[in-house]
């Protein structure tokens, strides 16, 4: 039997922009905000838990939240044995 376990994870960050959301898998992508606060990054971070989790026939979701910071959600397939 399969069943899909999901999991959710929320921030109170800086954010990402409406207009950066479907460049956020990209490899390499660092965002605006993140250059211009230098922060330490080399932007593959998304790009490696998408790849890993799409291998694992699941899938990841981002949403900005109306104040700051993100959700992301993930879901993967679980197969329950008998």
């Amino acid at each position: 039997m399969t069943t899909t376990v999901l999991i959710e994870v929320e921030d109170e960050g800086m954010g990402i922009p409406a207009e950066e959301l479907h460049k956020i898998y990209q490899r390499f992508y660092r965002g605006r905000k993140a250059k211009e606060q230098v922060k330490d990054g080399a932007g593959v971070g998304l790009y490696l838990a998408r790849k890993i989790i799409e291998e694992q026939g699941g899938t990841i979701a981002a949403k900005r939240k109306a104040e700051k910071g993100m959700i992301f959600k993930v879901t993967l397939p679980l197969i329950i044995g008998e």
